[in-house]
């Protein structure tokens, strides 16, 4: 998650006494709960196109719990930084059409706008002003104004949630939208992993009326996914800098949930 500091509606936390098991549990509270609303949004546009959903996962790695229902299996996984839903026609489930996958990916991020606006009580100002802040912050740092070493990892996004439910219901909800704005945005960068890679990838499909071959799409996720995992890799290793150090956290934190 990015956002500069003047524009937040939440306090940069200081370093006190609040990281602990309480701290795992809020931020894990929140980051399940927005990824479960991003991945319901995917979810429930393929059922009102009428495309079949096998698969709805909160988090990724190993099956901690599952279900069946109405032809999908739930999941929820060990890693919670990220979901997907598995969806599609045909036996290999790629029979849908480029409008379709473009609707479908688009419905994962609308579903974290609304999940903010809905916090911010329908205020609509307020919420483009924090989504400006949000692009504010990724334009400072794709330019180089800010460095990647001030974003907030995992570590620290625990930190910033124990901090904030420390602080209040008030603190927290905000937290909670602003992660949920970050989602959105950062999901509809054009990067293969990502929603707005996948609708990228669906408007090339559909003018050229040809599908990208499934190994150049394999290959164009890997080198991504090895990019964002070395970006994690710094964040993190910064994280723990910080706690290190008596001075208030940078308020950049960065989600590492796609899909």
């Amino acid at each position: 998650m990015l956002h500069r500091p003047d524009h937040a509606i939440i306090r940069a936390p200081r370093r006190e006494k609040h990281w602990g098991n309480m701290s795992i549990l809020w931020g894990l509270l929140v980051l399940t709960t927005i990824i479960f609303l991003h991945e319901l949004g995917h979810f429930l546009a393929a059922k009102a196109l009428g495309v079949p959903a096998p698969l709805f996962s909160v988090g990724l790695g190993p099956v901690v719990l599952r279900a069946n229902w109405a032809g999908t299996e739930y999941r929820l996984s060990a890693i919670p930084f990220g979901g997907y839903v598995l969806f599609g026609r045909g036996e290999k489930l790629d029979a849908t059409t480029a409008g379709e996958r473009i609707i479908i990916y688009l419905a994962g991020p609308l579903a974290n706008f609304l999940t903010a606006l809905a916090i911010f009580g329908g205020d609509i100002p307020l919420f483009l002003g924090q989504s400006k802040g949000v692009l504010d912050a990724l334009a400072m740092l794709f330019t180089g104004q800010a460095g990647f070493d001030q974003l907030l990892g995992p570590i620290g996004l625990m930190d910033v949630a124990g901090n904030q439910a420390a602080a209040g219901w008030t603190q927290l909800l905000g937290f909670t939208a602003l992660l949920s704005i970050n989602l959105g945005i950062l999901n509809l960068l054009p990067l293969p992993v990502l929603d707005g890679g996948q609708i990228l990838i669906a408007l090339i499909e559909g003018v050229s009326r040809k599908r990208i071959h499934m190994n150049v799409r394999i290959a164009m996720a890997l080198v991504c996914w090895a990019l964002l995992i070395l970006l994690m890799v710094q964040a993190t290793i910064g994280d723990v800098a910080r706690m290190n150090r008596p001075q208030p956290a940078a308020m950049t934190p960065v989600d590492w949930a796609a899909g």
